[in-house]
């Protein structure tokens, strides 16, 4: 740890409380305070400006979301005593992306948990203003850190690690779950995971793993949905094959090679909505295991709009009365854009309502998502490797663009950190 009092700590106020402050040794933006004193109340803000946050601790407290290179001043008021300090939280690592932005952003107050896909991958955490407030970093080779997320205990991050080539024999298939310090690391191997995953209860999960089929005398790959505990145990809660079971007349070569490719998935109502690009299909399969109702080419919902279906679409978000898709679109249209579908179960239809595409137009041919926070619309454009914001006109007012050679992974918006 390194103590930030020479020439960093205020003077002690009138009741002379003694408040100690250190950086993290792992996040550099992740700040410890403690005090000589019982329960508290902590105040801060950036040096300059108004103590506008606050934090209750019992003697201690971890403070997340801080900007990284910028100094902070904390006042702390205990047991009718009175302290503070200043600290410098540094610059992240240098193999991290640098970050650009544009426009006024829409959204504030909250963060953006996204990920990094460049020669270091990363998870990280992104204020309302698009600066960097956590991170983690995983130098291995050939592997795809897509979606990260804090965990439900408010201990920490977890994300997934993956190999997505099921034919490479150097393969990563784990689930990690960081401290917010750093400290600690669970490494939770998950067999066959790749793409995404969801959090069941605290340190349960609900991940995307492959199965496979005989046909003909060939392979055929598949999805599966395992339950996955810390101790490292699996129960399927879904095989992809039983709702969606392979058709040769339907399949070409990718088909034939690899039948679901699902992608995607989110918690619903007990069960899960998945996305499955090489069927050009998202699923809602209930609690039991059983298939509810689908979107897409392999479907059950007539669709009503400029496509017969999504083609090659990766993270949705279900929301009232409808289904936000990120649509890749094929090589041939080279083409992406994000559609809400406005679903009716009972008459069977599903019924696009609106449309976003940037301009000039954009294919993203890998990962991509899409989020509905009340009227803004969050757009993660991963191979560009950038993040947006749109307004319900569909008019870009605010986006965050990497360096060149890095993208962006699946982002969701938190409103707070614990």
């Amino acid at each position: 740890m390194i103590w930030l009092f020479s020439g960093a700590c205020t003077g002690p106020a009138e009741e002379g409380l003694v408040v100690e402050a250190s950086l993290s040794e792992d996040i550099s933006t992740v700040v410890s305070l403690s005090w000589d004193g019982g329960q508290g109340t902590v105040r801060y803000g950036v040096q300059g400006g108004d103590l506008d946050h606050s934090i209750e601790g019992d003697g201690e407290v971890l403070v997340l979301g801080l900007k990284a290179d910028t100094t902070y001043v904390f006042e702390v008021e205990s047991e009718g005593s009175s302290g503070g300090t200043v600290v410098a939280t540094e610059s992240p690592p240098n193999v991290l992306p640098g970050l650009n932005v544009s426009g006024e952003p829409a959204l504030t107050g909250g963060f953006m948990v996204t990920t990094f896909l460049s020669a270091t991958s990363a998870a990280a955490i992104l204020d309302a203003d698009g600066d960097l407030v956590w991170w983690w970093l995983d130098d291995r080779s050939n592997i795809q850190l897509g979606r990260a997320m804090p965990m439900l205990d408010g201990s920490g991050m977890v994300f997934g690690v993956s190999t997505n080539d099921p034919t490479a024999t150097d393969r990563h298939n784990e689930l990690i779950e960081v401290s917010w310090d750093g400290s600690e690391t669970n490494v939770i191997q998950a067999p066959d995971y790749h793409h995404d995953f969801f959090q069941i209860d605290d340190g349960v999960y609900a991940y995307q793993g492959l199965t496979s089929i005989v046909e003909d005398g060939r392979e055929v790959l598949g999805d599966s949905v395992l339950q996955l505990d810390r101790d490292g145990n699996t129960t399927e809660l879904w095989n992809g094959f039983d709702s969606f079971p392979f058709e040769a007349e339907y399949a070409d070569e990718e088909r034939r090679r690899y039948w679901h490719h699902a992608n995607a998935m989110d918690p619903d109502d007990g069960g899960f909505l998945v996305s499955m690009r090489n069927l050009n299909t998202i699923a809602c399969i209930d609690a039991d295991g059983q298939l509810d109702w689908a979107l897409g080419e392999f479907g059950d919902l007539a669709i009503e709009g400029e496509k017969a279906h999504p083609v090659n679409q990766h993270q949705f978000d279900a929301i009232d009365g409808g289904l936000l898709v990120f649509d890749n679109g094929s090589t041939e249209e080279a083409d992406s854009r994000v559609v809400e579908y406005a679903i009716d179960l009972e008459g069977g239809t599903a019924e696009e309502v609106w449309v976003y595409r940037p301009d000039p137009t954009l294919y993203n041919y890998a990962l991509g998502s899409v989020v509905r926070i009340d009227d803004t619309t969050l757009v993660s454009w991963t191979t560009a490797g950038r993040i947006e914001q749109v307004s319900p006109e569909g008019e870009l007012l605010w986006e965050l663009y990497t360096d060149i050679g890095a993208g962006v992974g699946y982002t969701e918006w938190v409103p707070s950190l614990p």
